[in-house]
């Protein structure tokens, strides 16, 4: 009993560990995508400022993601290498920003079992994560999609900080991100306003008055909303999607959509986040003892918030697209965060840490054993695994690397490229198109400086 006691916390880190080990592997045989070779071209063409200004009045209002992507793009210089560790880099960007978040939150933990509670919860979610190739290995969604996320949750460890005495220092900080938050992607962009609105009520009902600060966070707010509403790009790409704005198939879709993720993701969610808090004893700042009513409440507004950000991109998309990974993984982001915040109400509310069956030795074996089995579970593992071990992956990155060569030493007037053999689940693959001019060719044969390309039959 008192081995378990003293080394469940390093049998905790060799789990979890072992379940992250594989992504990080694979992460050697990751390939740029045709976004990322495109924004590269574009750069070529326009320059760095003309190519944020073509984006922006022709495809897109995400002002601050293009930004980063052109002006940080690694294939200018054909550095491939930066392709390979950007998952692992940003895998540990998750999890000290989730290290900062939890400590905004807790009180008298060490810094270790802050740690291992980041790093819990990163592994969480890459193993659940919707789509982990567009949340991790694709540089593009990356930026616009992970980064996103971690913004807005360096926002919200800021404000748990400040505990309602926000100072202008805060302020400035705060818009400075909140700019940057609203410029990445539509969908962070409706769990902004959501956070900001629930923020700003509990701030003027704590000082009983409109404050200048808060306003001035939703002066920042309403001109970064309409430089991307108003952005020309914006209603020029509304028009490539058929059969969108379809009233019918936009709630359709939704409810199944909710459905089947609220299935999937919760009860998950729930289990491996209580577990890791009556494992490594987290204690809160807070204790959220309120009403039964208020949490029924609550919950309902969670479950409407859940089912309505599926609802503007099937609005935009239409039946014609499916909705991207990348856009299920931010609300699959939204939902671990309430989660937690819903755990720590079960927690106090029925006393879990003062059970006697909680504090057991046998019970920390439990709770480990619950964590293996629910991980080991998920498609994500499975397919990172299977992905290594038959070769795929290797395949794929082996392929690459030759029609790379061939573009650069072929000296014929159209090069022919083969299709992609092996596509590996855990890393994005798209391929080139049949025509020359498809812009899913034009990308690379820019960067390349080569002649034009197209997909053999």
């Amino acid at each position: 009993m008192k081995i378990i006691d003293k080394y469940y916390k390093l049998a905790l880190i060799l789990v979890l560990i072992l379940f992250i080990i594989p992504f990080f592997w694979i992460a050697k045989y990751n390939f740029p995508q045709s976004d990322d070779w495109d924004l590269a071209a574009r750069v070529l063409d326009f320059g760095y400022w003309g190519s944020l200004f073509n984006y922006y009045f022709s495809l897109s209002g995400r002002y601050f993601s293009l930004f980063v992507l052109l002006f940080l793009n690694p294939i200018l210089g054909l550095n491939l290498f930066i392709f390979k560790i950007l998952p692992i880099i940003s895998f540990i960007f998750t999890i000290g920003v989730y290290y900062v978040f939890l400590k905004s939150l807790t009180k008298e933990n060490s810094k270790f079992e802050l740690f291992l509670m980041s790093l819990s919860f990163s592994v969480f979610y890459v193993l659940i994560i919707p789509s982990v190739s567009e949340g991790f290995y694709w540089y593009t969604s990356t930026v616009t999609y992970q980064l996103a996320n971690l913004i807005l949750l360096l926002i919200l460890s800021i404000l748990f900080n400040t505990n309602f005495k926000l100072n202008w220092k805060h302020i400035i900080l705060l818009s400075m991100m909140l700019f940057m938050l609203i410029g990445m992607n539509e969908m962070i962009i409706i769990l902004t306003l959501i956070t900001m609105t629930i923020y700003s009520y509990l701030y003027i009902k704590s000082l009983k008055r409109i404050d200048s600060k808060i306003f001035f966070l939703w002066i920042v707010l309403g001109i970064s909303l309409s430089m991307v509403v108003f952005c020309p790009g914006n209603h020029k790409r509304d028009g490539i999607y058929q059969n969108n704005h379809n009233i019918n198939f936009t709630f359709g879709r939704s409810s199944e959509l909710f459905i089947e993720k609220v299935i999937d993701w919760i009860p998950s969610l729930l289990v491996l986040t209580t577990a890791i808090i009556l494992l490594l004893n987290i204690r809160f700042k807070f204790r959220l003892n309120i009403g039964f009513k208020l949490v029924l409440l609550g919950i309902l507004v969670f479950f409407v918030i859940f089912f309505s950000m599926y609802l503007p991109p099937t609005w935009h998309l239409g039946n014609s697209y499916n909705i991207p990974g990348r856009t299920i993984n931010v609300i699959l982001f939204y939902s671990q965060i309430v989660t937690l915040f819903f755990t720590i109400y079960l927690v106090n509310k029925f006393n879990l840490k003062e059970l006697n069956i909680v504090k057991s030795p046998f019970s920390k074996v439990f709770f480990i054993i619950i964590i293996i089995m629910i991980l080991s579970g998920r498609n994500n593992f499975k397919n990172v695994v299977k992905d290594i071990t038959t070769g795929d992956a290797k395949k794929y990155y082996v392929q690459n690397m030759c029609r790379l060569n061939q573009i650069q030493e072929n000296k014929m007037d159209t090069i022919k490229v083969k299709a992609l053999i092996f596509k590996p689940k855990t890393l994005y693959c798209d391929d080139f198109a049949k025509e020359a001019d498809n812009w899913l060719n034009i990308g690379i044969a820019k960067v390349m400086k080569s002649k034009p390309i197209i997909m053999e039959e």
